[in-house]
């Protein structure tokens, strides 16, 4: 599983929203939306994530950056504006957890993520297995 994470996180994947779907119940995302004002930004976010790779394989996560024929789906499926710039991260239900601007400190979504009832009994279940 670290490596298929890794490759999502490092290589940033761009996929459309049918195919956001396999996500559900299985991993939370965020989604990075791209717009030609905050490509710098984008970058810096994807680095600041890069920091963490650890953090973001425990708590099951998976990043996004729909391309521009995606992104429109993505903000319509969302409910978001068309010319929205930051990221959302979704639960693993599929809803709008946190809607940001970049750049988003990622302490910001562990911190988010560690309060979810899903995911405090995912910490339970794994202190509970024997090493």
């Amino acid at each position: 599983m670290r490596a298929t994470l890794l490759v999502f996180f490092f290589g940033y994947l761009t996929y459309g929203q049918s195919n956001l779907d396999k996500y559900l119940w299985k991993n939370r995302v965020v989604v990075i939306f791209k717009t030609v004002h905050n490509d710098l930004k984008v970058k810096e976010q994807l680095e600041a994530f890069k920091e963490f790779p650890r953090e973001i394989e425990d708590r099951q996560i998976i990043i996004l950056a729909p391309k521009k024929v995606e992104k429109s789906k993505f903000l319509e499926r969302f409910g978001l504006d068309n010319d929205y710039s930051g990221l959302i991260l979704l639960g693993k239900d599929g809803g709008i957890k946190l809607k940001e601007t970049l750049i988003t400190k990622p302490q910001l979504l562990f911190d988010l993520i560690d309060a979810m009832p899903m995911r405090r009994a995912e910490m339970r279940n794994t202190s509970k297995k024997p090493n």
